[in-house]
This record gives C-alpha cells, structure tokens and sequence, in this order.
C-alpha cells in the first residue's frame, strides 16, 4: 500500500473539497486514515465498523482493552451517543465544545461494545479544527481516532510524523503543518454531579470549576479500571532516556558530567539560560513531541529536560513529560 498525503492547507475551494470527499470515501469503505485535529493528528475510522475499529487497533499496535475517544461534529450527535443528557453534560459540551476536552459518560444502548472495549462508558469530543469536522460530516457518522502514533511512541504533531510511524500501513493522510495544541485533550468523567479529571491537558481543572462551580477530582495514576486513554499504558515516551531536572545546579553538573550524546531541552519562556549549544532547545506543550521525536531521528542517548517552577504547574504538560521519563 502506498500512503497518499494531500497537503490541504492553500488548497481552493473546490480543491480542498475534493479532498474531503476522497478522504470520506476511503472511511465509508472502511478504510483508516489519518487527519489533524487541534491537539495532535489522529488515526480514524467510522464507529459503524467493527472491521475498520479492529484495523485502527492493529495498525496502531493498541492494547484491546484501552478505548478509543469518538470525534463528533456537533452537539447532537455526541448527545446521540450518550446514556443520558443532563445539565452538567450540557454546560460542559456548550462551554468546552468544539475545543481540547474529553468527556467520558455512560453510553448509549445503541453503542456496539467493540467502540469502548467492552466498556459501559464512552469518550467523546468535538473538535475544533475545521477539517476535522468537514470529514466527519462528509461521511455522516462520528469517527474514532486514537492518535496517529505507533502505541506508546510520542504521539504526531506534524503529517511527517504521521509518515514515519505509518508509510505503507495506512492509504492517506491529510496535512495540515503543524497542531495549534501539541498535547491531546483533558479526559474527564462526568457524572450528573461530579466531574473526575482522568487524563490533564491544555484546559486546566480550575478552568473546569470555574465555569461549573464543582470541585474536580483528580485522578491521574495509572489504574486497572482504564476508562480513558492514556491510563495504564506507557505513552509519549520516545528511544532516548529522558532525565528530569527541577533546579538549575543540578542540570548544570548533569550537562557537565555527562559523557553521552544528550539533548537539553528547557522551558521555552524560561528565563533561566544555558549554554546556548545545538544541542539545546527551548520546549512546550505545542513542540514537546516533536523536539522528542527529533531526538530519536538524530539519534540522542538521553534528554537531559529542565523543569522550572511555571512548568512544574501546568499538569497536562507535565504529565507528559512523566510518563515519557518514566520507562
């Protein structure tokens, strides 16, 4: 198979159109493609397929048992999805949606088992990106997309990345240059008057509370009971050994000390300075997989990542970093 990748970005109207038609016609035949979101690129196919879930898992290199978020194009039809649609579900999706966050609630009768692992809950979301949304309308049902990276690797950002994790495996990718977020989406679980937080992201939990007035539960270690992406399984780790550092004297000797070929990434509104070598790159959420990934690509022993006390309280970001250093 050989992977098409259509760079839609400048395309005209009727180009760009065309594009979203071959793209849908090869999901409406149960093919599994991939197509940028706000947060990272995705890996998709229709709910209405087992055999097009069962490819998106095997492609992928997925565990069985770690369910898939389902991408919508409106309100209702993620409500479609749901068990029951109560005021605290509602507030969320019309103050959140389209955007950066998931909300796992109990599903719909009419939901097939083989979308949520078996699971009575189901993962749902409205992207912002507006081709995301073209290709869900175009092919009338939602689509779910884990994202668009071999399981456990650091998750794409870029439709090359996407490439070099799937050539061959998939017949198309749509381009869009880079995610505007680089991290995937808040997960939460939502109840008619509790809210959990089971994976962080760009939107923080106070955001959360904000708009609903109810204390988020936070609950972020790994668990056996995987309700959410990215809850058991390692993720978002790349070949190199990543190494953290939470004050500049230690990051210094560890830079001086270190015999092996190192990257040195630090904050990228940090105002602390190092040695401003080639080695050296300034991080965030929007470029923190593909500095990772780049690391990999020229072959890196180890990153050597410095942590100061504004990075240290954006949990989504640091959960990340975590999980990438903890291998």
């Amino acid at each position: 198979m050989k992977t098409k990748i259509i760079d839609i970005r400048n395309l005209d109207e009727q180009s760009y159109s065309n594009s979203i038609q071959e793209a849908g016609l090869l999901l409406k035949t149960g093919e599994v493609i991939a197509f940028p979101t706000e947060t990272v690129y995705g890996l998709g196919g229709i709910i209405s397929s087992k055999e097009t879930i069962d490819k998106i898992y095997f492609v992928k290199g997925r565990p069985a048992d770690n369910p898939l978020i389902v991408h919508c194009s409106s309100p209702e039809q993620l409500f479609s999805l749901c068990k029951s649609v109560f005021p605290l579900l509602e507030l969320l999706v019309r103050n959140f949606m389209p955007g950066p966050l998931t909300i796992v609630t109990k599903k719909s009768p009419k939901v097939a088992d083989f979308i949520t692992s078996g699971l009575d809950t189901i993962a749902l979301r409205i992207p912002s990106k507006i081709v995301a949304i073209d290709l869900i309308n175009e092919v009338g049902v939602p689509i779910a997309a884990p994202s668009a990276n071999l399981s456990g690797k650091p998750s794409p950002t870029h439709a090359q990345h996407v490439m070099d994790d799937f050539n061959g495996k998939i017949p198309m990718i749509l381009d869009d240059g880079d995610c505007d977020i680089g991290i995937e989406s808040t997960v939460i679980l939502v109840e008619e008057n509790q809210i959990t937080l089971l994976r962080p992201g760009i939107i923080e939990v106070s955001t959360i509370e904000h708009i609903t007035n109810i204390p988020v539960t936070v609950s972020v270690e790994l668990t056996e009971s995987i309700l959410s992406p990215g809850m058991k399984y390692r993720h978002y780790s790349p070949n190199a050994i990543v190494r953290l550092f939470y004050d500049k004297e230690s990051y210094k000797e560890a830079i001086q000390e270190n015999t092996l070929k190192s990257m040195l990434l630090i904050p990228e509104n940090s105002s602390t300075s190092f040695e401003n070598a080639s080695n050296t790159f300034r991080y965030s959420e929007h470029n923190l997989y593909a500095l990772f990934r780049l690391a990999d690509e020229q072959h890196y022993s180890q990153i050597l990542l410095f942590i100061d006390d504004s990075t240290a309280k954006k949990m989504g970001l640091m959960n990340r970093i975590k999980k990438a250093a903890s291998k």
